[in-house]
């Protein structure tokens, strides 16, 4: 029943029944109590689960500092173009019947897997698209050293001068072990055997002078091996002279993850002569694509202007990309998140509950991996500079104005005395 009283408020009054039934008698259910509630509702205090799309937020001070920065930091983020990894399909197409049947049997069957656009490693420039190329290592099994490492141990050699396996140099300097390194040089012979082999293919044809077609265009393919910081790196230069490095990898299972040649950020020993790195780079990138389509780009957007943050904030300086990432895979669990809370949050909200759940793994100086819990990845972080991202982590959730200052500082170019 509804009626207004003297201040203009409607009231709802609310009968509620409680009845109880006899266990003697169960048809019989008579209303035993009843009880007149009165509640007065007002605007405000509906849950913000009901807000209406056209209800607008309040605008703050933080607020309008996150949209202001929020487009220095998408005008700043710079990913590889679509249309390199779409050439790059095209020229692996081409190739894989070379690779397939390469003289020195090494297998590489499966097509190449994106490593994503944040990965684990530093990467060499952010336009140049990562891909792991899966190879097959025979009967070979691998034998974890700790969490997220892995050696492969290669059959005894019975003489110096026996058969090398696979026809290349692939063993380590104890000789036991399959070696990263020479994996990623022999990769290099795989790969320019083959471009030389299409391109034989393809000068032997006869094109029309004005022709710029397909097969022309892959003539123009060309292969570099650089080494930085004494870590080989396998580039394949496209026709249209855009860079892809192709990163040896070894696959546990169809689904991954994957044990590849490239070292991590954080790596202690980045020039490992037998380690291999663990990569689930296939499985982070469809979460990722399932988050991105559900809210909009919302909470990944909160990701990009934390990881923006970080890098400011000389007391977070030791907070990588991919540590930001870690934190927003385990913030929007789908197995515990069934609810589209996120959408009904603000850009604001976002980010302070990714800097909540950041802040708690500093304080347990843990950040575990989201698919393997036994690979912490603070692991290197000197235990000194967890004390200033705890004290910087706590000033920018103490109150909005604070965080409000740290986020247009972080956009604001510094003043030179």
């Amino acid at each position: 029943m509804q009626q207004t009283n003297d201040t203009g408020h409607q009231i709802y009054i609310y009968f509620r029944y409680v009845a109880t039934v006899r266990k003697s008698k169960p048809e019989r259910c008579e209303p035993l109590n009843r009880q007149m509630t009165v509640r007065i509702l007002r605007h405000e205090y509906l849950p913000s689960l009901h807000r209406q799309k056209t209800e607008k937020l309040p605008q703050t001070r933080l607020r309008d500092e996150i949209n202001l920065t929020l487009e220095t930091v998408l005008k700043e983020d710079i990913k590889p173009l679509d249309s390199t990894k779409k050439q790059f399909l095209i020229c692996m197409n081409s190739l894989h019947g070379n690779l397939k049947t390469n003289p020195f049997k090494l297998e590489m069957k499966e097509s190449p897997i994106y490593c994503g656009d944040i990965p684990p490693w530093k990467p060499l420039d952010p336009t140049i698209p990562s891909y792991l190329v899966p190879l097959k290592v025979g009967k070979m099994e691998g034998r974890q050293l700790e969490a997220g490492y892995a050696v492969f141990p290669m059959p005894k050699e019975k003489t110096e001068l026996s058969v090398k396996v696979y026809n290349l140099e692939l063993r380590s300097e104890d000789r036991l072990h399959l070696c990263p390194r020479k994996t990623v040089l022999s990769v290099y012979k795989v790969f320019s055997w083959a471009i030389q082999k299409l391109n034989r293919h393809y000068t032997s044809m006869t094109f029309e002078t004005s022709g710029t077609g397909r097969h022309s265009a892959m003539m123009d393919l060309d292969l570099k091996l650089e080494f930085r910081d004494d870590v080989p790196h396998l580039l394949l230069v496209l026709p249209e002279g855009q860079l892809v490095e192709i990163i040896p990898a070894i696959a546990v299972t169809k689904r991954g993850p994957f044990y590849i040649t490239r070292p991590f950020e954080n790596d202690i020993n980045p020039n490992s002569d037998m380690r291999w790195r663990i990569n689930y780079s296939m499985n982070e990138e469809a979460i990722m694509r399932a988050i991105a389509t559900g809210d909009k780009l919302q909470r990944l957007n909160a990701a990009k202007l934390l990881a923006y943050i970080c890098r400011k904030e000389w007391q977070l300086r030791y907070i990588t990309s991919y540590h930001i990432k870690t934190v927003l895979l385990h913030e929007s669990d789908f197995e515990i998140d069934s609810t589209p809370r996120w959408q009904r949050f603000s850009m604001d909200d976002c980010l302070k509950t990714l800097i909540r759940r950041l802040q708690d793994y500093v304080r347990r100086k843990d950040l575990p991996h989201f698919f393997d819990e036994d690979i912490n990845l603070f692991e290197h972080i000197p235990n000194r500079a967890f004390t200033f991202m705890r004290n910087a982590l706590d000033r920018l959730l103490r109150e909005d104005e604070e965080l409000a200052r740290v986020v247009q500082r972080t956009r604001l170019p510094k003043i030179v005395y």
